[in-house]
């Protein structure tokens, strides 16, 4: 895992992350991926006005 981090991982480009990928067999690996642009994951909510994750938690809660 040290060479992992200290070696492999800063050398990659930053299109790259590491990831997990399944293979033909139903089992897991670590791999290079191509990063996804932030759009593909699902819908974000900035919750920077409530300062802090419980705040907004409260916020939802309250609703």
């Amino acid at each position: 895992m040290d060479v992992l981090r200290d070696r492999l991982l800063p050398a990659e480009p930053p299109e790259l992350e590491l990831g997990v990928i399944e293979l033909a067999d139903g089992s897991s690996s670590l791999a290079m991926l191509l990063r996804r642009p932030h759009t593909s994951y699902a819908r974000l909510t900035d919750i920077s006005e409530h300062r802090s994750w419980q705040a907004y938690r409260r916020t939802k809660e309250a609703a």
